[in-house]
């Protein structure tokens, strides 16, 4: 395909490109390499952003290289891989090689990283053969990662080629959702976010493990989108970065909580308590400290609410 077919075919769906104008992955790279990206994701940022020399890191199986092939611009892959699929990809640790010189002169680095282990698509001696003499790529392999440490090592990796790419350049990252065992994994949510946000855009996934499946739980939404994040570098000196940051602060010590907020997670707690007990379990806290009353106020608080019923006396219980 060439670049005039693929401009033609990109502007009949210039506004709908990554809301479901392709479900296929066009005809770059191999369709049996699992966890490919679609080429298409590729040519609309080449499209949009005229990307003049594109660098990319997770190069797998040379769908980027092909469809600047196709485009006709420079391209420039890094991958784990010690055998390269494409001439113009490089075997590379991301984990500890320094960036490249050839990133400071690309005016876009894209990136789809692995998924962490969750997914179970392991690369190392399961995509490609470590051919290596110590034989211990597996160790870096972001698809054989756990989450934390895969999130880890997945925001170094960004810190580091945002830190080499040239002002006014872009990065862009495809990152993912992922529901294990009742649980919600969010790429997006973990990664630290360098420079400038542009675009945050809503791609939708075919062909996905969910379509396949029937599931019991009607309220059960199925994941079936990824997220393309685009990123500007407006400043050579200052790394300008966000970082998801956890807090845990217990209620009884917030400052927005109300004091039915506080009386009913109390209750919630204990199902049915004296106020002896009840009173135990506020005392110390913040909300406490802050009134001198406060005992008053749990009583009074007690009396309001309607999830609250008085059973003796003295003795409350959540109501049915």
């Amino acid at each position: 395909m060439n670049k005039r077919e693929m401009e033609l075919e990109l502007l009949k769906h210039d506004n709908t490109l990554l809301g479901g104008g392709f479900k296929d992955r066009g005809p770059w790279g191999d369709s049996k390499y699992r966890g490919n990206a679609s080429g298409w994701v590729t040519a609309f940022l080449l499209h949009k952003y005229k990307v003049r020399k594109l660098a990319e890191i997770f190069a797998g199986s040379g769908t980027g290289s092909d469809v600047c092939r196709d485009w006709g611009i420079p391209y420039f892959g890094m991958d784990l891989n010690p055998n390269p699929v494409r001439d113009n990809i490089i075997a590379f640790n991301a984990l500890t090689d320094d960036a490249p010189d050839e990133v400071r002169d690309s005016d876009m680095l894209f990136a789809h990283p692995p998924y962490s282990n969750l997914i179970k698509i392991p690369y190392a001696d399961s995509q490609w053969k470590d051919t290596t003499n110590d034989h211990n790529l597996a160790r870096y392999d972001l698809g054989r990662m756990d989450w934390d440490l895969f999130v880890k090592a997945m925001n170094k990796v960004m810190m580091k080629f945002y830190a080499a790419m040239p002002k006014g350049g872009r990065t862009a990252w495809l990152v993912g959702d992922i529901r294990r065992n009742g649980k919600y994994y969010s790429m997006f949510k973990d990664m630290v976010l360098p420079g400038t946000l542009e675009q945050i855009i809503i791609k939708p996934q075919w062909n996905t493990v969910s379509d396949g499946r029937t599931y019991s739980n009607k309220n059960f939404v199925p994941i079936v989108h990824e997220i393309l994040v685009v990123l500007k570098k407006d400043d050579g000196m200052m790394i300008h970065y966000s970082l998801p940051v956890e807090y845990e602060l217990d209620i009884r010590d917030s400052k927005t909580a109300t004091w039915l907020d506080i009386v009913t997670a109390v209750m919630d707690k204990l199902g049915e308590a004296d106020l002896g007990k009840i009173y135990s379990e506020i005392e110390g806290h913040e909300k406490a400290k802050a009134n001198s009353h406060w005992k008053e106020k749990v009583r009074q608080t007690l009396q309001m609410s309607k999830r609250c019923k008085n059973t003796a006396r003295g003795v409350w219980a959540v109501a049915a």
